[in-house]
């Protein structure tokens, strides 16, 4: 028989022998986890083991929050930094775009009333292409200009074709022919000059130079060749 005696869990009598139920208040004990320990061994402390990793698996989770959240601060002020930085070099680039379009634009402006329409429109177009507004409309009257300039110089070498010897022979353009100049007057009229090739009565090609003066309406006012 075992003097010894085991502990009931419910109310802490002594149980002796091979009993299966506390005689002091009846509860049953049939498992071996339900009977106390015999007296003199302590009884394993797994509730303070349970605290304890319990309490560490906390810090753990602690400090794992705290490395989360340092970590996105850190993404979160670099990610301002670099967006602050895009932001200053595209105002920059923006700057640097509005001085071309506007050196362009007064560049343009000068030639085209220099009655230089074909380069003022380059300096229009790279305006336009650095975001210049109103580059489109100087475009347009470049293009009108040309047009007329067009006009007159046709007008121009129409009058020095029918003072030739042999006008079907004349050539303004090609064989290394320079381009006809145009020079507006403050009256409005215009001079044409330029150079011409054609057969002479003799069946000769001749290079000559010509001057036409043109009125403002493009009437023809006098005409030179030598």
């Amino acid at each position: 028989m075992d003097t010894r005696g085991r502990k009931c869990p419910e109310c802490g009598a002594l149980v002796y022998g091979s009993d299966d139920r506390c005689m002091s208040c009846g509860i049953a004990l049939t498992k071996p986890s339900q009977l106390g320990r015999a007296p003199g061994r302590a009884a394993p402390s797994g509730g303070r083991g349970r605290r304890a990793r319990l309490g560490l698996a906390l810090v753990l989770g602690a400090a794992v929050l705290v490395a989360l959240s340092v970590a996105g601060i850190r993404w979160s002020g670099n990610r301002r930094r670099a967006n602050a930085a895009r932001l200053a070099t595209e105002q920059a680039d923006d700057a640097r775009r509005a001085a071309r379009a506007a050196d362009a634009m007064a560049r343009g402006v000068d030639l085209y009333e220099l009655g230089l329409y074909d380069i003022a429109k380059m300096e229009f177009q790279h305006a336009k292409e650095d975001g210049a507004q109103s580059a489109s409309e100087w475009i347009a009257a470049c293009d009108q200009g040309l047009a007329q300039e067009a006009r007159l110089i046709g007008i121009a070498q129409e009058a020095v074709r029918e003072r030739l010897k042999a006008p079907r022979t004349a050539c303004f353009t090609g064989g290394g022919l320079p381009e006809p100049t145009v020079t507006r007057l403050d009256d409005g009229s215009v001079h044409v000059s330029g150079y011409v090739d054609a057969e002479n009565s003799f069946g000769a090609l001749l290079r000559k130079w010509y001057w036409v003066w043109l009125s403002a309406d493009g009437t023809v006012v006098a005409v030179n060749m030598h």
